[in-house]
């Protein structure tokens, strides 16, 4: 199977049936490679592309960055926009709320695109660095053995709410490393901005790719560790998606999801405490998913015949008569079910 092929396939499978999507861009040669693949596949399959670059007005040089990663989806022949964070800015937990707002962002323009789909360029060295620093954590972790080591997912909800509500984001280079990414915007002379700030040791994150970069056997085996969890977690995350199917209601009104508390309570204990972690995610609009012990813990109390109300990070639980619970962004909307 040739590479294009392969690609084209991992894409498909992301994308599913829909007939648009949205290809966020930032400038770097991870997202205009993702772009370049992506249209080239859109144009084979007769999809619909859009792309959007997010400024979020921290850095003098990201508008640039923003605009040339727009200057190269219009010679490709894609629409593409800018969209800016224009609100005033926290003092404190800046890259959580410029993470939310991106997303919030990206989500709005999916929906005037008409898109379900969000790409992003997540790569195989962005996974090793999320298990790496999963690994560094150790036991300061809350999430006890192979669950604290949670790799980034190749699909999941955009975590925002409302305004992600029904789409999800799609990460389909996560099985490449980032000289591939450069390699083929080389074949095709296509140039990219780096961001500089992705090379700045006050972030974790940047400290984790500096030794990664110093120790390229590490980072493979990693990797391959990663694709391994991965395939632990999809078992899980099947689980959880039969769970949801069988539990939520989305029909609520007030902007809350009803859970059956029966059919909750029949499924495995990890997947209960995952499916209410990630509606804390997104309907609570975490700056990250909740520890373990704390979905743990909610999770018992809604698969119980327990009366009182609790609480998951910002996600709130409420008993409805009939043996539901009504879950809802805390504090809930005035005029909720009963």
């Amino acid at each position: 199977m040739s590479a294009e092929i392969a690609r084209s396939a991992a894409f498909e499978a992301l994308c599913g049936k829909d007939e648009a999507v949205l290809v966020a861009v930032s400038g770097g040669p991870d997202s205009v490679a993702l772009l370049l693949l992506a249209k080239e596949w859109a144009d084979r399959t007769g999809r619909r592309l859009f792309v959007a670059s997010v400024d979020h007005g921290l850095r003098p040089e990201a508008r640039a960055e923003a605009l040339h990663a727009l200057d190269v989806a219009a010679r490709l022949g894609a629409p593409a926009r800018l969209l800016l964070w224009e609100s005033e800015k926290p003092t404190s937990g800046l890259m959580a709320a410029a993470r939310a707002a991106r997303y919030r962002l990206l989500a709005e323009e999916a929906l005037r695109c008409g898109a379900t789909t969000i790409f992003t360029a997540h790569h195989a060295q962005d996974q090793a660095e999320t298990l790496l620093m999963a690994l560094a954590r150790g036991e300061k972790s809350a999430e006890p053995g192979w669950i604290g080591l949670a790799p980034i997912p190749w699909a999941g909800p955009v975590p925002v709410w409302p305004e992600g509500a029904g789409l999800r984001v799609a990460r389909p280079l996560l099985d490449l490393d980032k000289a591939q990414l450069q390699a083929a915007l080389i074949a095709r002379r296509v140039s990219w901005r780096d961001d500089p700030s992705n090379l700045n040791r006050v972030f974790t994150r940047a400290r984790a790719r500096a030794l990664l970069a110093a120790e390229p056997a590490l980072g493979r085996r990693l990797a391959r560790l990663a694709a391994a969890v991965a395939e632990l977690f999809a078992g899980l995350d099947a689980d959880v998606g039969r769970l949801a199917a069988t539990a939520l209601d989305w029909r609520m009104a007030a902007g809350g999801v009803a859970l059956d508390r029966a059919a909750f309570a029949a499924a495995d204990p990890l997947a209960q405490a995952r499916l209410l972690a990630a509606l804390a995610y997104v309907l609570g609009e975490a700056q990250s998913p909740p520890r373990w012990g704390k979905a743990r813990a909610a999770a018992a109390k809604a698969a119980s015949t327990s009366q009182t109300a609790f609480t998951l990070g910002d996600l709130w639980g409420r008993p409805l008569r009939g043996g539901a619970l009504w879950l809802t962004p805390r504090p809930p909307p005035a005029g909720g079910p009963a």
